[in-house]
């Protein structure tokens, strides 16, 4: 787990509220769950936000805060406030509770409070850690946030999926004018907030707004010296409006004093139990996203990285029979597996992901679950793997035998690689990235099938080369570390093997889709 002692303290409040709607208008078309039909897009986006900021900020502690259905305070002083909006969208309703219990599964404390929005609980939150001097960020789509800013508490804004802002107090100022946080609610009082419906004072825009703070300080100091406000015409409508102005500076003020504490101790992030995350995104169908939980993984004295960093590991977490084919009685062993009718599954490791440019690192095969060899070719420093002539030519006429079946995932890339090397694949018989997409598999990465169908997180590359200017090739992994990652991926593509094929068979004699149907009889029944 994330050892949140050894980190620098940094609090991360998250407006939820703000965040879950952002990401569900974000994201045009519906996602639904396959098996239920349920609407999950605001949780996917929420989701990738939050796994993002986790990653990037890495913080000690967080916490999230969500408005509650009840009229607030400001309703109540104002029957028209947020009136315009139109109703949440049935789809989204539920959203929210999901979001909960994925920020329970986190163990992210939850804050709500009738009669109070999340933005005062955030304003709250903040002034307490402000107050005890802690580093905190603030999570949100919604401006009026700003007002929080202070040296100690920052806002990072989203104003889409992708772009982000952060405001600290000259970033405030940059955007006002030279006017500072302070001034953000009396702003908005002025110039109105069409997005709450604040109607403001007519004919003052952000301009004038500006300029007549800068002049008089406040909105008490613009009244105290009403003779002298120029325009004209703004000055006319300031003496008409003056309770409109005042009910509207309390309308936009976030409450810093609502009765609710900060549990530092709750807050602290990391001590989770990642089963009961991956248990969540995996009902939810969000495969692709949890091999990005993050979690510490440990670091040796010599290793100069902060111990707080996060890291995103994945492990098969079973009993496997992974060989490393290293002599020649190995491989001679593994070409009697590998040669006979029942055929073999099989991946290729290179040193990128061009096919036509890339140089042979290793190949893997796998002819039952749970068993694999891994055929080193390539790797830089490993003095025992076989010459690459000679295992080609050893490989050449079982590859090129069209009465043994091939099979492999995305084979496309792995055939091309084999041609590159002298080597025609003739028996290619299943590709199982071909079959999860006809099987109608939202997403078809091995690794994301893996998870589906197995409940298996298999290592991401990035933790075996890295990222970034630090990138290392695959041939400058050592075969220790590549060995199970490699033998893995042909494994888990025999096993998606079997499951798949069940899956197509039925699709071929339940459908009545022509054009599926013969699809799906080439892939069962035909070599490519």
């Amino acid at each position: 787990m994330i050892d949140t002692n050894e980190r620098k303290t940094l609090l991360i409040l998250i407006d939820g509220h703000a965040l879950i709607h952002r990401s569900f208008h974000a994201i045009q078309q519906p996602l639904t769950i396959s098996s239920t039909g349920e609407d999950v897009r605001a949780v996917y986006g929420f989701a990738n936000a939050f796994l993002r900021s986790i990653s990037e900020l890495n913080p000690s502690h967080v916490a999230i805060t969500f408005d509650l259905p009840a009229p607030t305070f400001r309703h109540k002083m104002f029957d028209e406030y947020k009136a315009h909006r139109p109703p949440t969208p049935p789809e989204l309703r539920g959203q929210f509770d999901v979001v909960r219990r994925l920020m329970r599964a986190f163990e992210v404390p939850i804050y709500e409070l009738e009669g109070f929005e999340a933005d005062d609980l955030l304003g709250t939150l903040s002034a307490q850690s402000d107050k005890e001097n802690i580093e905190t960020i603030i999570l949100t789509g919604d401006s009026d946030t700003l007002q929080l800013v202070t040296s100690n508490v920052k806002v990072l804004m989203s104003s889409s999926v992708q772009n982000r802002t952060m405001y600290d107090v000259n970033a405030v100022k940059e955007r006002y004018g030279g006017l500072g946080p302070e001034y953000v609610a009396e702003i908005k009082a002025l110039q109105g907030d069409s997005s709450d419906n604040i109607p403001g004072v007519p004919g003052v825009g952000i301009k004038t707004a500006i300029s007549l703070l800068s002049s008089y300080g406040s909105i008490a100091g613009i009244y105290e010296n009403i003779e002298d406000v120029k325009p004209p015409r703004a000055k006319t409508n300031l003496e008409i409006n003056y309770d409109l102005a005042l009910r509207s500076k309390k309308l936009t003020t976030i409450v810093k004093d609502v009765p609710i504490r900060l549990d530092l101790e709750k807050s602290k992030f990391g001590d989770y139990s990642r089963k009961n995350v991956i248990d969540i995104l995996g009902e939810l169908e969000f495969h692709s996203i949890i091999p990005r939980i993050p979690q510490k993984y440990p670091l040796d004295s010599s290793d100069s990285t902060d111990i707080g960093q996060l890291s995103f590991l994945s492990d098969i977490e079973e009993d496997v029979d992974y060989i490393v084919v290293d002599d020649e009685e190995k491989l001679n062993a593994m070409l009697s597996q590998i040669s006979k009718d029942y055929g073999f599954s099989f991946d290729t490791e290179t040193t990128s992901v061009n096919p036509m440019t890339s140089e042979l690192v290793g190949i893997s095969f796998s002819v039952s679950p749970n068993s694999a060899y891994y055929l080193p070719v390539g790797h830089e420093s490993y003095n025992e793997q076989l010459d690459l002539v000679t295992v080609l030519a050893h490989l050449k006429p079982i590859f090129e035998d069209p009465n043994i079946p091939v099979r492999a995932h995305n084979a496309n890339f792995d055939i091309t690689v084999m041609s590159k090397n002298g080597i025609t694949v003739k028996g290619l018989q299943f590709d199982t990235m071909i079959a999860a997409h006809l099987s109608g598999k939202r997403t078809i990465g091995l690794k994301d099938l893996a998870l589906e169908y197995f409940g298996k997180e298999m290592t991401n590359i990035k933790e075996l080369i890295g990222s970034g200017k630090s990138q290392i090739t695959m041939a400058e992994v050592s075969v220790e570390k590549a060995a199970p990652y490699a033998a893995a991926d042909a494994d888990f593509t025999e096993r998606l093997y079997k499951v798949l094929k069940a899956e197509l068979e039925k699709i071929k004699k339940n459908t009545n889709n022509i054009f599926l149907n013969n699809i799906t009889r080439i892939l069962l029944h035909q070599r490519f």
